[in-house]
């Protein structure tokens, strides 16, 4: 991780939040967003950091503070180089990133879902990156069927729209304690006999 990566810090005020920041300014790390819930941090106001008022237990105002943070170009920019696999991140020309308006989110997605969408180039090719964030903090074993319902819309309202359909790469920022991989929708169906298996999507 370079020095002048953006690092976000919940719970700033309180004690362990308080000793996590004090170890990174030390440590030469310049580039705190910081969220907090009471009014002032008396503690850090002379650090380097960009300050942000948010009560992590009211989903709106998460959802408000996600959607505010990912909308910033070069705050994508840096989440989509870093989040990528270098393989596909190598080959999107940043330069052409361009946040996209509304959400594809309906209403039985909503309580799962909030959405950031951006254009760009890809090997000569436009697709769309989907920043999801979920709202859960634990695994969901119906994400990858969500996720199919979420593209579904996008493409239909591309197709209202009378927009040419382009491949969408969606990005799940999953905030559990837990280490979790969904795998693959083939993968949660048990014993499907091979000739079935070219009828899933993967």
């Amino acid at each position: 991780m370079n020095k002048s990566d953006k690092i976000f810090i919940a719970g700033a005020s309180g004690m362990a939040g308080s000793a996590i920041i004090r170890n990174l300014v030390k440590k030469g790390y310049s580039n705190l967003i910081v969220s907090y819930h009471s009014k002032t941090l008396p503690e850090q106001k002379d650090l380097p950091l960009k300050q942000v008022q948010i009560n992590l237990q009211h989903q709106e105002a998460v959802n408000q503070f996600f959607k505010q943070t990912f909308s910033i170009r070069e705050n994508a920019v840096d989440f989509v180089k870093h989040t990528l696999p270098p393989e596909l991140a190598d080959g999107i020309d940043f330069s052409t990133l361009a946040l996209e308006k509304g959400s594809h989110v309906d209403t039985a997605l909503a309580e799962h879902f909030s959405d950031t969408v951006y254009t760009c180039q890809l090997s000569g090719i436009k697709i769309k990156i989907a920043l999801l964030f979920e709202h859960k903090s634990s695994p969901d074993n119906n994400l990858l069927f969500q996720l199919h319902r979420y593209m579904g819309n996008l493409w239909e309202n591309s197709i209202k729209q009378k927009q040419a359909r382009m491949p969408v790469i969606p990005v799940v920022l999953y905030h559990g304690k837990i280490a979790w991989s969904p795998g693959t929708l083939i993968s949660r169906f048990k014993n499907l006999p091979d000739a079935v298996k070219p009828f899933i999507q993967t």
